[in-house]
């Protein structure tokens, strides 16, 4: 809804007392509007063809009643000055012939009215450019009048709307609060899960489902309350396509607290939504089904509260405070407040004030809410502009996103410019303000580079690893160690039993006894010399051969190589159970000697440095933190990926192929950071997780300008 104070201004005649008025179009509706301490009784002004809504004033209202039977401009003002008692001046009843003519309320009979029109659509390149500008990221498609979905909705839906559904979903959210610290350790799971090709496809379909139950919740709610809810179509936003609600027509309503409603039934019924879901994802198993409710639970509990809530975009949080304030065209009005404060504290310039019956405490906080609300726009103007570069192909991303800056971010900027050229004369600029403003930038810009860190994957691993395999194929006899076991050096692990060997022991020892035997048989004969040394060489070589099995045994007899911890105890090493030759029983680990691998991406790199402190946080959510320092940054990238917790095709963080050989191949640069804790640490295993490591400011400022090029070449194929 607009108000007759934020149309904009543009004069298409030269205006004075004896000029003809325009007649206003006969379709236009006008019904009261609420009370508005300072103002008085408002009233709203609906223009059918493009179901839009004005609000004006009092003394409006007494103008455009007049209007119709007044012929010249010198005409109302006597009118209205008669009826009010007081005099009006010509410039305020211009100001509304401006606001009815640039919003095409006036009739199209005056010929003033028709050459503006002609004008209009003589330039529809330019027309179609600016509106193509505003719209290409949030395009709106009717497609049908939802009047008999929402009177079956209302019929089957009355039971949401009693105090037991309150009570009900007070006791969900406390039950959902208890189960979500419970299954805390998972999120982290579940959010690594939403990068992969199946996650993003399940996160996309739960935005859907989410905004689709949003609007419902607008629908429905407006219909109980009476109003005319027109269509139900598909609204593309960044090319995203999502159900949307015309619900304009509950600016009829004159309660606030009715409208308020109405605003706040989307939100409310996504936070129902995200309840279920988060409940339904705690008891469910594992699986699609229930990644689907997780990412449907916390999308909507995103969306209802950290996107929809806030009021810096014309989403429901804005309504709400508009309503809540009495303030219709919060954002304009604030704009306009603040515009005035900033221009006569920087420049020194003195205009009229354009909220003169407001509070000073109002006028304050709709200061401060306009700065908040351009900041915040800038960052989301940004990320939609890196989006956009980053989802089209690269000609075409480069230009929009472009487009996009300079439209959105550039422009606003522009204007203000030649704003304040125009009044170059009177500009006084106020230099201990500019000053303190410089400097706060500078702070600000310098603490952001200062705290920025470098975030990569990486894992947390034990220094050395000795790995314990079976030396050769045999039977599990017993496993005397146990997981998380200190060992000294010696200790006995394991004892295995080869057949093989076992079976060539026996063979060797009845082959010797029976030549033993052979041998006592033939010592009286003196022709059996010859016969006797040959036996006496096979005896030597059946004690050799039992020699050599011994030797085996004992080499199936596992000791530790060294002094550590057992890890990775092989679950299914029971006794009695088969081993293969080379199979891993079990790990032994260097104990409390820690060390991380931080696997830092191309476009960061050049912000490392030995010696920067770094913070590892295990996805493991019970194991601490581990703090330490950079010791060392490889030169050159990674040719594969060095632990399969690290990549992508098992659901890993960092985006990988597996190679002809199995190799596990990065698909973009990846330097190797080798980070030594400060304290001696002691792990339970490996561990994946985040390294934040802080950044050189100095290094990342110098290398801006060149990772810019680099990234408009890749991106244009050059």
């Amino acid at each position: 809804m607009t108000s007759l104070g934020s149309a904009p201004i543009e004069r298409v005649v030269s205006y004075g007392d004896s000029m003809s008025l325009a007649g206003l179009r006969q379709d236009l509706e006008l019904f009261e509007g609420p009370f508005v301490p300072g103002i008085g009784q408002t009233w709203r002004l609906r223009d059918p063809a493009r179901n839009r809504f004005f609000e004006i004033g009092p003394f409006e209202f007494e103008v455009l009643s007049d209007w119709q039977y007044s012929q010249t401009l010198g005409d109302l003002a006597a009118r209205v000055s008669g009826r009010l008692k007081t005099p009006v001046e010509l410039d305020d009843l211009i100001n509304i012939f401006q606001f009815l003519s640039v919003n095409e309320l006036l009739s199209a009979r005056s010929e003033t009215v028709r050459r503006a029109l002609v004008k209009k659509a003589l330039t529809p390149e330019i027309r179609w450019f600016h509106w193509i500008l505003k719209n290409y990221l949030s395009v709106r498609i009717p497609l049908f009048n939802p009047g008999r979905l929402l009177e079956w909705l209302a019929s089957k839906t009355n039971w949401i709307f009693t105090w037991k559904a309150g009570i009900f979903a007070l006791i969900l959210l406390i039950i959902d609060i208890s189960l979500i610290i419970e299954h805390q350790s998972e999120i982290h799971r579940q959010i690594d899960y939403s990068f992969s090709l199946e996650g993003l496809m399940l996160l996309g379909l739960a935005s859907v489902l989410s905004k689709t139950v949003h609007e419902i919740g607008h629908a429905t709610v407006a219909y109980r309350m009476g109003v005319r809810v027109p269509a139900m179509g598909v609204s593309v936003i960044v090319m995203y396509p999502m159900l949307y609600t015309d619900t304009s027509d509950s600016w009829r309503l004159k309660s606030k607290q009715k409208r308020m409603a109405v605003v706040a039934a989307g939100m409310i019924s996504e936070f129902l939504l995200a309840l279920l879901a988060i409940f339904a994802w705690c008891v469910f198993p594992d699986g699609p089904f229930r990644s689907a409710l997780f990412f449907l639970g916390f999308v909507s509990f995103f969306v209802a509260f950290g996107l929809n809530a806030l009021p810096f975009m014309r989403f429901d949080g804005y309504f709400l405070l508009s309503d809540a304030l009495d303030l219709p065209n919060l954002h304009e009005r604030a704009a306009a407040v603040a515009l005035r404060w900033i221009r006569s504290r920087l420049w020194g310039l003195e205009s009229n004030d354009p909220e003169p019956q407001m509070s000073r405490k109002m006028r304050d906080f709709l200061v401060c809410f306009a700065i908040i609300t351009w900041l915040y726009r800038f960052i989301v103007y940004l990320v939609i502009a890196l989006l956009v570069f980053h989802f089209f192909f690269k000609v075409l991303g480069v230009f929009l996103m472009t487009v996009e800056l300079s439209w959105f971010v550039v422009r606003p900027i522009y204007q203000e410019f030649l704003y304040l050229k125009s009044f170059r004369k009177s500009v006084r600029p106020q230099w201990r303000n500019l000053f303190l403003l410089f400097i706060s930038f500078l702070f600000v810009g310098w603490f952001w580079l200062a705290s920025t860190s470098v975030s990569a994957p990486g894992i947390a691993r034990a220094r050395i690893e000795l790995s314990i395999n079976a030396p050769t194929a045999g039977y599990l006899l017993n496993l005397q160690a146990r997981e998380g076991q200190r060992l000294e050096n010696g200790d006995e692990l394991a004892l295995l039993i080869s057949p093989e060997s076992a079976l060539r022991s026996d063979l060797a020892q009845i082959t010797r006894q029976a030549l033993h035997f052979q041998l006592q048989s033939t010592a009286a004969n003196e022709e059996a010399r010859e016969s006797r040394e040959a036996i006496t060489q096979r005896i030597a070589g059946t004690q050799a051969a039992e020699r050599v099995s011994l030797s085996e045994q004992e080499l199936m007899r596992l000791r530790a190589p060294a002094a550590g911890v057992v890890r990775d105890v092989l679950p299914s090493a029971v006794a009695g159970r088969w081993v293969r030759a080379g199979e891993q029983l079990l790990k032994i680990t260097s104990p409390a000697d820690t060390v991380v691998y931080a696997y830092v991406g191309e476009s960061n790199i050049h912000e490392v440095r030995v010696g920067a402190s770094v913070t590892f946080y295990p996805d493991d959510v019970g194991v601490e933190p581990i703090r330490g320092k950079v010791v060392e940054v490889d030169g050159n990238a990674i040719r594969s990926i060095p632990s399969p917790l690290l990549a992508s095709v098992y659901n890993g963080p960092i985006p990988s192929v597996r190679g002809a050989g199995g190799e596990l191949t990065p698909t973009e640069g990846r330097y190797r950071v080798v980070i030594e804790p400060d304290e001696p640490t002691m792990i339970p295993r490996v561990l994946r997780g985040s390294v934040y490591i802080d950044g050189n400011v100095l290094s990342a400022i110098t290398a801006l300008p060149a990772r810019i090029i680099s990234a408009l070449m890749r991106e244009l194929g050059i």
